[in-house]
C-alpha cells in the first residue's frame, strides 16, 4: 500500500490484502470477483467491458465513453491500466490483490481518487513447479457451458535467472 513491505496492521489506511491461497479457496478470477471478499467494493457491468464501473466507497465514475478516465484505478505489477476496459482481464497466478481504499493519488497517480486495486504477480519459485487447473460449468441462468483452463509452469533457469510462464483459456 505504501510501496514498501509492511506489517498491515502498521498501515494508516483502509487496506484489504488477498493471497494467492484466498483468491484460489474463493474463486476470485476477476476484478468483478474481487465484490465477494472486498468490503464497499462494487463492480457494474456495463453493455461493453469499456463501460466497466469500479466503486469504491460509493465512490468511482460511470463510464460511458472509452475517453472517460476511472477515479478507482487498477495497476498491474506497478503499471497503471489507463481504462476500466483494460482491468477485464482473468486472474490467473497471482501472488496477491491489493485494495486501497480513499485517495491514492499521492503514490499511485491521478486516477486514483477513490481507491486503487493493485494485482500482483507471483515470481519465478526457486525450484521447478507447474499447474493445470480446469473448470466447467452449465448454468441454468443461460444456455451453454463456460469451460475454463489455467496452466503455468515456475522455475530457476540459472543461478541469477528465474522464468514464470502463466497462460489461460476461457470458452462459452
Amino acid at each position: 500500500a505504501q510501496k514498501r513491505s509492511q506489517n498491515l496492521q502498521d498501515v494508516p489506511m483502509a487496506v484489504t490484502a488477498l493471497g494467492r491461497e484466498m483468491l484460489q479457496d474463493n474463486a476470485v478470477n476477476s476484478v468483478e470477483d474481487l465484490t465477494k471478499l472486498v468490503p464497499s467494493m462494487r463492480f457494474t457491468p456495463g453493455d461493453d467491458p469499456a463501460n466497466n464501473s469500479i466503486r469504491i466507497r460509493g465512490v468511482g465514475t460511470d463510464v460511458f465513453s472509452i475517453a472517460v478516465e476511472p477515479n478507482v484505478s487498477v495497476v498491474v505489477d506497478d503499471v497503471p491500466l489507463a481504462r476500466t476496459e483494460m482491468a477485464s482481464f482473468e486472474f490467473a497466478d497471482l501472488e496477491r490483490v491489493e485494495v486501497l481504499r480513499g485517495p491514492q493519488g499521492t503514490l499511485f497517480g491521478k486516477n486514483s481518487t477513490a481507491g486503487l486495486i493493485h494485482v500482483i504477480s507471483r515470481d519465478p519459485a526457486p525450484e521447478f513447479e507447474a499447474f493445470v487447473r480446469a473448470i466447467y460449468e452449465d448454468r441454468d441462468e443461460f444456455p451453454g457451458h463456460m469451460a475454463k483452463t489455467q496452466f503455468g509452469a515456475s522455475g530457476q533457469l540459472t543461478d541469477n535467472l528465474g522464468m514464470r510462464v502463466t497462460g489461460f483459456y476461457k470458452g462459452y
